[in-house]
């Protein structure tokens, strides 16, 4: 049975991050699946102007598309090792993580340790939400 890793990435290339997980995967034999989140664009204060919100909207799809594109390649180039597929997708995060994990029959997701913004009992981590919605263990890294 192969295991399936999903690395989820939602702003910035982080390196350590990818090659840990690479690591991970190929210790295991497993085969690693990144997915690149762009949150969509909102316009709150464009709706009054329909064309402009149009243009707008039109300009954001295709440099969200030249930038997936371009951090599709970046990926693959890092993970040219390691059996991996990478996927990139417009949505909101934690509701797209999940969706993938299910379709694709994940194991494990790992992503970055979260810094702690409060102590409060009801502020849920991105970790124990995700644990929560999807039944898949999530490892957080550490740098």
């Amino acid at each position: 049975m192969t295991t399936t890793i999903l690395l989820p990435i939602t702003h910035t290339l982080d390196t350590d991050l990818i090659c840990f997980t690479k690591a991970l995967a190929k210790e295991h034999g497993a085969k690693l699946i990144c997915l690149y989140i762009t949150s969509p664009l909102s316009l709150t204060n464009c709706y009054t102007y329909p064309s402009l919100l149009y243009s707008i909207a039109n300009l954001n799809v295709d440099l969200v598309q030249m930038a997936q594109e371009d951090m599709a390649k970046k990926i693959n180039a890092l993970l040219s090792d390691c059996e991996h597929e990478t996927i990139c997708l417009i949505g909101p995060t934690t509701d797209t993580i999940i969706s993938v994990a299910k379709q694709k029959n994940v194991d494990l997701i790992v992503i970055p340790k979260q810094k702690e913004h409060s102590n409060s009992k009801f502020v849920i981590s991105p970790k124990d939400k995700l644990e929560k919605k999807c039944q898949i263990h999530v490892l957080e890294y550490t740098k």
